[in-house]
């Protein structure tokens, strides 16, 4: 139950503090609240620092 909470939360704090990303990234085909929630969560919503896409998926 706590888990489900933690998420329903990271979720109201995504739609509440970056709206605009929020439903961009799930523009994206199989991205819905929960990975964009997650997405925001590890990269921030600025992708400025990433220049290109490959940047964020690289190790």
């Amino acid at each position: 139950r706590q888990i489900e909470e933690c998420r329903n939360a990271l979720i109201s704090m995504c739609q509440e503090h970056f709206p605009k990303q929020f439903k961009r990234l799930q523009s994206i085909p199989g991205v819905k609240e929960r990975a964009a929630s997650a997405i925001i969560a590890e990269t921030g919503a600025d992708m400025k620092p990433f220049e290109k896409a490959t940047n964020v998926s690289s190790g």
